[in-house]
């Protein structure tokens, strides 16, 4: 006799009980669309002679979840560096404060500074690449470069 298929309505307790291990705070709407899409995708792509579905779909949500919150820390850690659009002649010297304090006291290197100043102009990391004559990949270097001293610098002035 064949496995019924299984219901994401069945497995919410094990949901829940995986975004609390992994300390993530409520509401959890966001978090339970994520976990639904995994459920779907672990559905499809079970084996049960590997293990217990259970098993397998907890692996894959933890997987993903702790991916999806490395994003919104990256995301968040840009939207702190890149202010929205200024609106007023405060706002206007308010961002070039910032961004001269980023360029001048975090200790970036003079490549690394072009290429912030290239991403903070809106350029793309395959356009900075064809600029500098370099690969993308050493732009993405760069950048993870970028991220770590501005972290670092971000850290300090709290």
């Amino acid at each position: 006799m064949k496995a019924s298929k299984p219901s994401f309505q069945d497995y919410k307790l094990l949901i829940y009980s995986t975004l609390h291990k992994l300390n993530i705070p409520e509401p959890f709407d966001d978090y339970l669309q994520e976990a639904y899409l995994v459920f779907q995708k672990s559905v499809h792509n079970y084996c049960p002679s590997k293990s217990k579905f259970s098993t397998y779909f907890v692996h894959e949500l933890i997987f993903h979840l702790r991916s999806y919150m490395r994003k919104e820390q990256r995301n968040e850690k840009i939207r702190i560096l890149l202010p929205p659009p200024p609106h007023s002649p405060d706002e206007t010297l308010h961002e070039h404060s910032l961004l001269y304090d980023l360029l001048h006291h975090s200790n970036l290197s003079l490549q690394e500074r072009n290429v912030c100043l290239l991403s903070y102009q809106g350029y793309t990391v395959a356009e900075i690449a064809r600029k500098q004559k370099v690969s993308e990949s050493t732009i993405k270097r760069r950048r993870k470069s970028i991220r770590n001293k501005v972290g670092t610098l971000l850290f300090m002035w709290e």
